[in-house]
């Protein structure tokens, strides 16, 4: 009971003193020069950010776990390149320089960002020994769900594995352009069972025997390496850092613990170089043009930071000639990612669908540029709906993400579906920051109630 006023004391304190860090932004610092400001607004975001985890460490005594994963993610794909360009490190600013009007506004709304998903973070932190409830599939025989898993496993991957080989030849002749019309013409039958694969590939690593688990990485590997060199490289190498992360845990439990190490070490690693190389590969097709002048770090920052342009971009129009949506962006985002629009024989999910993601043009519409995609974000999606008030979205959207991903702790790992569950959708959710909202719906009703409802339909009972 002291355990938990404690927490409600600390979620007050932590309450009070962002609401006095976004009065300090807002107000305080105007008339300020632009240098100061964003360099004042990165510097304590950060800092704040390190004293929330910091506190979370406290209340959890468990530092890596998949929320903190997720809130690294977060603030490196929106504040990256404004982290960068605060400490006035060398890497390209040809886009910040192109919107830098907006460079200052956009510092202090990612700033302020950063701090509150912290805040969500640390509300939603749950003790590694607290009770955890048992999922209702975890009540139905264990080998039923093993056999089921692998068996859609290699049936889902009977599409998925040609059809990302194809991706990938097409990549190599015509680049990434060229595999993204592709996939525009793919039926959205397939591009489903496409995105069930990897839901099926975690289930078996997690309830399969020992053998079948190597098969299962073994495929689901070459999978990601080869969605990585097709253009979707953060959802392929965040992929590949969980598999080799649940093959640490996995090891570990079993006293392999310093080889099992060693092995992660390696293997995040030799990440780090694919995000480059895969980064240079989508914009020239070539792996031999890989920029290797600058340091790995700074690139990895760099390349993943990307995604403040998209809030730039969108600071740059609206409400100047676009108008904010006031949630009805994030309304159409609800519905597409609920409803399958392959169960929809009329067309209005994809009608719909193609509405919530009208920011796709923007960038050859308002802003003159007709090269690769600048992407979307989570930030930049919430000032769409919400301009400034958006904030208040992110902490919303941010609650939900972390209750989902306390349902299991990385600290002692226990094989059953809320594991899966957490391993899924932060697999889902790890580019989810550089995404919008669709995404944050579509995995929860895929991923979580629709595996459900699979499992429980095709698995005995417990005998």
């Amino acid at each position: 009971m002291k355990m938990v006023n404690s927490k409600k004391k600390h979620i007050l304190f932590w309450g009070f003193i962002i609401l006095l860090y976004v009065f300090f932004l807002l107000n305080i610092l105007k008339g300020m020069s632009d240098e100061f400001v964003i360099r004042i607004s990165v510097v304590s975001s950060l800092t704040l950010l390190i004293l929330l985890i910091r506190s979370t460490y406290a209340y959890t005594s468990t530092l890596l776990t998949p929320g903190l994963i997720f809130l690294s993610s977060f603030y490196l794909f929106q504040n990256g390149q404004i982290l960068l360009y605060s400490l006035s490190v060398d890497f390209n600013t040809f886009y910040i320089n192109k919107f830098g009007a907006r460079i200052v506004e956009a510092s202090i709304f990612s700033s302020i960002s950063n701090v509150i998903a912290a805040y969500a973070y640390f509300i939603k932190s749950r003790k590694s020994n607290d009770a955890r409830r048992i999922s209702k599939i975890d009540y139905l025989d264990r080998n039923s769900i093993a056999i089921l898993a692998y068996k859609s496993f290699w049936i889902m991957g009977a599409v998925a594995i040609p059809l990302i080989i194809v991706k990938f030849g097409v990549s190599l002749k015509g680049g990434y352009q060229a595999v993204r019309s592709l996939e525009g013409g793919i039926p959205q039958i397939i591009s489903f069972v496409e995105y069930l694969f990897p839901l099926f590939a975690f289930l078996s690593l997690i309830y399969c025997s020992e053998k079948k688990v190597k098969v299962t990485r073994m495929f689901f590997i070459i999978w990601l390496l080869l969605t990585s060199m097709c253009g979707d490289r953060t959802t392929g190498l965040s992929g590949l850092l969980l598999v080799f992360f649940l093959n640490y845990k996995f090891s570990s439990s079993q006293g392999k613990t310093k080889s099992a190490f060693i092995k992660l070490i390696v293997a995040a690693f030799l990440l780090l170089l694919m995000i480059r190389i895969a980064g240079s590969y989508r914009s020239n097709a070539s792996i031999s043009d890989a920029n290797f002048e600058n340091s790995l770090v700074v690139d990895v920052v760099s390349e993943l930071g990307f995604s403040v342009v998209p809030l730039l971009n969108i600071m740059e129009i609206c409400p100047s000639t676009v108008s904010i949506q006031y949630g009805y962006e994030y309304l159409l985002s609800f519905i597409g990612g609920c409803i399958p629009t392959f169960l929809d024989p009329t067309g209005t999910v994809k009608t719909i669908n193609g509405m919530s993601r009208s920011f796709e043009d923007f960038q050859s519409l308002y802003l003159n540029f007709d090269s690769f995609g600048f992407g979307w974000s989570l930030n930049a999606d919430a000032y769409y709906n919400f301009g400034w008030y958006g904030l208040i979205s992110i902490f919303f959207i941010c609650l939900i993400i972390f209750h989902y991903l306390g349902n299991a702790s990385f600290k002692n790992v226990s094989k059953d579906f809320y594991l899966y569950e957490v391993c899924v959708l932060l697999f889902m959710w790890i580019t989810l920051p550089r995404r919008d909202s669709y995404y944050l719906w579509k995995a929860i009703v895929y991923c979580v109630v629709f595996m459900q409802f699979y499992i429980t339909i095709f698995t005995k009972k417990r005998v």
